[in-house]
């Protein structure tokens, strides 16, 4: 992988800055990433150690980027550890695919992914010499063909309740395709393909000014320029790459070549299926951008404006009913979206008990840049409505409301 993706940080943590993997990795295995000299003995004892853990542990993603390393590493480790030992390890990583089929892709998505695709995927193509890894190719392509076809919405866009993964799922399947370049009818289907095409322009679309993704805790500045590099090249067209442009984080102050954003597709989008809307005018890197994300009972939404973050989390919402408690009954459903030349308007529904139903409407503008957001507390018979609804906004930011009015 070194090699196929080379630079720093090393192509396995991609995608990883917001706290994904906050556990400390062992020493030994930043050594195998960073591609160091190790003493023999030592690293027999820390790989023994790491195995005898491994078998009796639950396979997670601590677990699966520690198996992906060791099988990186295995060539080199060739020259260094004993013939029963490397050959040890190479029988646990086999292992490890076997029982990675048995993982609920839905459930567990990347874990899956990076073990029943990536892993596979890597033995394969690391040691076709060696039979039991060859066979691995063929189910390597169909567990990453499944998850690019089930977790993705058929334009690109995963569900709502996996958006926090986009990234570190992008950086899965972008090492894949770097393999499948050197591999015979490459990682996965052509349909395939037009998906991973379509996700590397979300990635950019769910793009704060600072480089983060969208509701993360990420550090600002840290947005993987070598990720978005390497997914523009595998999967980015001339669209995407005008658009990278306008909204990556420059790396250094150069002049850019110029963009006509009127060329380009819509910024804005909505996946019904996927319960995820982006409100955006326009692909400009300081715009305005709303995006919410209602997948069940709960909604969140962030909204980014220049440099800053707004607000970002739950929108919460507590409604009464002659004095009682109105609680969801359904989950959020799309009642209308509209995005023509002058706004972005996303309506959504809700039913409560005590037969209430809330209507929440959210417009964005795009020529006046103003933001409006209402619900609508509707019932079909006579009583106290009480309501309340609770922003949740991000450090720095205070809301004064006006006395006489509504607004703020």
């Amino acid at each position: 992988m070194a090699k196929l993706l080379p630079g720093k940080p090393p192509a396995l943590n991609w995608g990883l800055s917001d706290g994904l993997d906050a556990a400390p990795r062992p020493a030994w295995l930043d050594q195998l990433l960073a591609g160091q000299q190790w003493s023999g003995a030592g690293l027999e004892k820390d790989l023994f150690s790491w195995l005898g853990e491994s078998s009796v542990q639950a396979a997670g993603l601590r677990y699966a980027l520690e198996a992906l390393a060791c099988a990186e590493a295995l060539p080199r480790l060739a020259a260094v550890l004993s013939p029963e030992v490397w050959r040890a390890l190479l029988e646990h990583l086999l292992s490890a695919v076997g029982d990675a089929r048995a993982i609920d892709l839905e459930a567990d998505p990347l874990v899956h992914q990076l073990l029943a695709g990536e892993l596979a995927l890597t033995l394969a193509h690391l040691f076709p010499e060696i039979a039991p890894c060859r066979k691995l190719k063929p189910a390597a392509r169909r567990a990453l063909s499944s998850g690019l076809l089930n977790l993705l919405d058929g334009e690109g866009l995963p569900h709502g309740r996996h958006l926090a993964l986009l990234r570190p799922l992008l950086a899965c399947w972008t090492r894949c395709r770097a393999i499948g370049e050197e591999l015979k009818g490459g990682c996965w289907s052509a349909p395939t393909d037009e998906q991973y095409q379509w996700l590397v322009r979300h990635a950019l679309r769910l793009m704060r000014h600072d480089g983060t993704h969208v509701f993360s805790n990420g550090s600002a500045g840290d947005f993987g320029a070598e990720l978005f590099a390497a997914a523009l090249r595998f999967g980015g067209d001339d669209d995407d790459r005008d658009i990278a442009r306008l909204i990556l984080p420059p790396r250094k102050k150069t002049g850019k070549k110029k963009v006509r954003q009127p060329c380009l597709p819509e910024a804005a989008t909505h996946s019904e299926w996927a319960a995820v809307t982006v409100l955006r005018p326009d692909w400009a890197r300081s715009g305005e951008r709303l995006t919410v994300v209602y997948p069940g009972k709960s909604l969140r939404m962030e909204l980014g404006c220049g440099k800053d973050v707004l607000w970002s989390g739950p929108w919460e919402l507590d409604v009464r009913f002659n004095g009682r408690p109105a609680t969801p009954d359904s989950d959020w459903d799309e009642v209308c979206w509209v995005s023509d030349d002058d706004v972005d308007y996303l309506e959504l529904e809700i039913e409560l008990s005590g037969g209430l139903r809330v209507q929440r409407q959210m417009v964005l503008a795009r020529d006046d840049r103003f933001l409006l957001l209402a619900d609508a507390v509707l019932g079909e018979r006579p009583g106290t409505i009480e309501y309340r609804c609770c922003m949740p906004l991000c450090p720095g930011v205070s809301f004064e409301g006006e006395r006489e009015t509504r607004e703020g």
